[in-house]
């Protein structure tokens, strides 16, 4: 027989699945640390969400701090899951802040490394030239606040005289 969750408020069953990764509070604190990994969370299992954790391309001290965040949130979630099944509550910021606490205290000497990485940036000249005689040319651009998450394209056309003929941007979500 399966029992009450107890990460909830409602009256769901307690499945492994559902305490560790489809619970509202559970979603909300992967996605508060899987948005920095730039991780999409949605639809995968527990066992994929946990690798796709494991292989993030970064730097190999990075990837050490990586590998420990799934363990460090089922931990929490797990402690706050006995913590109200036994009257008392956790708020999603003190969990929050247990798993910044604890990055913190495992990986003191890559937390200095951390302040002051550096990411190496690649930059090249874009320069935009006219297009032949009686031509146009579209150019374009797109910003996205994660994925899922808020959207955005624009566009425009120009002539041979640099003249605009034709501009459109709009919010995709």
């Amino acid at each position: 027989m399966v029992s009450r969750c107890w990460c909830c408020e409602g009256y769901n069953q307690e499945t492994m699945s559902h305490l560790f990764l489809t619970a509202p509070i559970t979603v909300r604190l992967w996605k508060q640390f899987a948005n920095f990994a730039r991780i999409n969370i949605d639809g995968l299992q527990l066992h994929q969400l946990v690798k796709e954790w494991w292989s993030v391309d970064t730097t190999y001290k990075l990837r050490q701090v990586y590998k420990a965040i799934p363990v460090l949130i089922i931990w929490e979630l797990w402690k706050r899951r006995n913590t109200r099944k036994y009257g008392k509550y956790t708020t999603f910021c003190v969990m929050v802040q247990h798993i910044h606490t604890t990055i913190h205290h495992m990986f003191k000497g890559l937390y200095l490394w951390l302040r002051i990485y550096k990411p190496k940036l690649h930059h090249y000249v874009v320069k935009w030239e006219l297009p032949v005689q009686s031509g146009i040319k579209c150019n374009t651009d797109r910003a996205s606040k994660g994925n899922p998450g808020p959207s955005s394209y624009g566009f425009y056309i120009r002539n041979h005289n640099d003249d605009l003929c034709y501009a459109q941007a709009d919010v995709l979500g």
